[in-house]
């Protein structure tokens, strides 16, 4: 193998996918008309060629059609999904949404009447209410006594 065969094989790929300059293409041309293990490489590299860019033919499952009519058919079998059904992923976070709003609804009205009583107790403890069953002091309840007349005048 001469330096020239070297040369005009590493060409030869880029050659076969039409991928070299002008000069290149002549200089593999006029080498591959005289040189036969070469042009063997290039009719190697047009054949690898041929079947990477040849459509390779796809053939169905002979039992195809079969499984596409028995799905077809089970699909007309199904019985219709109900409206409650179809709206279940709907419904499920809307019903949690609802719960939350009631609970947070509750603890509000909750703290609002523990805060009630708490002022209420806070204000009853400033002025206390008399007990049940005892006499409110007032002034004009006080019995005046004799003595008592004379240290007013």
């Amino acid at each position: 193998m001469s330096d020239n065969c070297h040369c005009t094989k590493a060409l030869l790929s880029r050659y076969a996918d039409r991928e070299l300059g002008a000069d290149d293409v002549r200089r593999v041309d006029d080498h591959v008309r005289s040189c036969s293990q070469c042009r063997q490489a290039l009719d190697e590299y047009r054949q690898l060629n041929g079947f990477l860019t040849a459509p390779v033919p796809i053939e169905p499952s002979p039992y195809i059609w079969q499984r596409i009519r028995r799905g077809v058919m089970a699909a007309r079998e199904r019985k219709p999904v109900g409206i409650l059904a179809r709206l279940r992923p709907l419904l499920i976070p809307l019903a949690g949404a609802a719960v939350l709003g009631v609970v947070v609804f509750t603890a509000s009205q909750l703290s609002q009447s523990i805060t009630r009583a708490g002022q209420e107790a806070t204000i009853q403890s400033i002025n206390p209410q008399p007990e049940e069953g005892s006499v409110p002091v007032t002034q004009e309840s006080i019995p005046v006594t004799p003595d008592d007349t004379l240290n007013e005048q």
